[in-house]
């Protein structure tokens, strides 16, 4: 199943921390869902929702580097950064100049809902798949589904 990333339609993965982790960047698996392509690029944005902050954002994709075939792209952050335990935070993607007919789309990873599956997803009970239709300012949450091909850079 697939998200469309496209106007006021944003996609993404909310996760709490159970230890710090230190990060420097994020790869997505990314698509577009027709010919020609979308009118506007697709950024990422690392947001910590306990402060409701935005930690840094910034362009993942161009309209003229993605295809119609899934692949990954990379997002460096200006500064390694720490995630910290016991926040919250929400990794998003977005293209609020694109329209639906020329999107970006990513993967849904969903299992049944309950609790025995959701303990499967990334992070288990402590993440899920984020959808926002108004533009970020409210979210709705999909407990049983995460945000597919998101991948961190860890630093150990």
């Amino acid at each position: 199943m697939f998200s469309a990333i496209w106007g006021t339609n944003q996609t993404g993965q909310e996760f709490r921390m159970q230890e710090n982790v230190d990060i420097t960047d994020v790869k997505v698996y990314v698509a577009k869902n027709a010919n020609p392509n979308p009118a506007d690029a697709l950024t990422v944005a690392l947001v910590d929702t306990t402060t409701n902050t935005e930690i840094e954002s910034g362009v993942l994709v161009t309209p003229t580097q993605v295809s119609r075939t899934f692949q990954y792209f990379t997002f460096t952050f200006s500064v390694e950064r720490t995630l910290e335990a016991g926040k919250t935070y929400r990794l998003v993607l977005r293209s609020p100049g694109s329209a639906s007919n020329r999107a970006y789309v990513v993967n849904r990873e969903i299992t049944q809902n309950s609790a025995e599956f959701r303990g499967e997803t990334f992070l288990g009970e402590d993440s899920s798949l984020s959808t926002s239709g108004d533009g970020g300012s409210s979210w709705a949450a999909t407990l049983e589904a995460d945000l597919g091909g998101v991948v961190f850079t860890r630093i150990i």
